[in-house]
């Protein structure tokens, strides 16, 4: 039996889902800071939406503790999500009030599905360039 992925320093079970990337562009509380930096950027650019997520996405990546099979992990369930024609993307970017969650009132993402496959594109070549081979075999195994 494989024991399920934990978040590290707890015993509960790390559940990956897409909207992890949209953690860093929350700008709940963070409006007149993060939320004009966001204003200028273009979410439905793929090359803008690059760059944001090496400017906000990555780092914490890379600085969290996240090890290689929490990164691994998110990459399947981007992927599957993607591979799911039925998988309701425009979901999760909606604002909830109840968790106070929202991103720049400025972006108005055409294409949700379009938004996550171009992030997942980015998230494969941060994969690609990781130290770790452990990550490497297993992207390879399976993407």
């Amino acid at each position: 039996m494989v024991e399920p992925l934990l978040h590290l320093g707890s015993h509960i079970e790390f559940i990956p889902s897409p909207a992890f990337l949209l953690a860093p562009f929350n700008i709940y509380d963070r409006e007149e800071s993060l939320g004009l930096e966001l204003a200028a950027y273009d979410p439905n650019d793929s090359e803008q939406l690059r760059q944001l997520l090496n400017l906000h996405f990555f780092p914490l990546w890379k600085q969290s503790p996240w090890t290689p099979a929490h990164k691994v992990a998110l990459s399947h369930a981007l992927h599957s999500a993607l591979q799911n024609p039925q998988y309701d993307f425009a979901s999760l970017l909606e604002d909830d009030c109840g968790d106070c969650f929202y991103l720049p009132g400025s972006w108005h993402i055409q294409n949700p599905r379009q938004f996550f496959l171009s992030a997942h594109a980015a998230m494969q070549v941060q994969l690609a360039e990781e130290p770790d081979d452990t990550t490497h075999s297993a992207i390879n195994s399976s993407d």
